[in-house]
């Protein structure tokens, strides 16, 4: 399989200063950015997502969104984005359904399972 290369890591290194993300008064550039994303590839790894593999997403809009899906992007793995504003019982029907044993959910909140 051809390897796919990440255009925001090119954009990292052409406009590393410029703006990758302006979300809620924050802005992230693209050289954070692009290093968000590493750290966040690796802790997907060290959490047992491979490639091919699937991570439901159960967040709010914010800026670790874009980070996570870049991140799968970039390790070859499968978002499967989920409203969190559903109930419980619906998000573990749907991760049943999907066959995806891990899921992200917001810092603090409670587990699904």
């Amino acid at each position: 399989m051809a390897e796919i290369t990440c255009p925001l890591r090119h954009a990292a290194h052409r406009t590393p200063g410029a703006a990758a993300i302006l979300a809620h008064n924050r802005e992230i550039s693209y050289r954070d950015f692009d290093a968000y994303i590493a750290g966040t590839v690796e802790k997907l790894r060290k959490a047992g997502i491979e490639e091919g593999g699937l991570l439901a997403i159960a967040l709010p809009p914010g800026t670790a969104y874009p980070i996570l899906l870049a991140a799968l992007f970039r390790l070859g793995a499968v978002a499967c984005p989920l409203d969190p504003a559903f109930p419980k019982e619906y998000l573990l029907e749907a991760l049943e359904r999907m066959d995806c044993h891990n899921i992200v959910v917001p810092y603090g909140s409670s587990e699904i399972t």
